[in-house]
């Protein structure tokens, strides 16, 4: 599946990548921000992304969004 993501210290950028792993276990996340998301159940993913310019480091947080109207590969 396709994916793209933008991170807070290269916000003009947006870097293509794909989702690698979807982890088939759900679990609550303990650290939540609001009451809202403490209901809603995570699964965990791991997203690998194009880097040519080398600017993304691992462990960078990044928001990642996914078009949900993608055709299966």
């Amino acid at each position: 599946m396709d994916a793209k993501a933008t991170t807070d210290g290269f916000s003009d950028e947006r870097y293509d990548g794909w989702i690698g792993i979807i982890s088939p276990a759900a679990f609550t996340p303990k650290a939540v921000e609001t009451v809202e998301m403490r209901t809603k159940r995570v699964y965990p993913a791991s997203v690998f992304g194009q880097n040519p310019e080398g600017e993304l480091r691992l462990g960078m947080p990044a928001i990642v969004t996914l078009p949900l109207n993608q055709p299966e590969k």
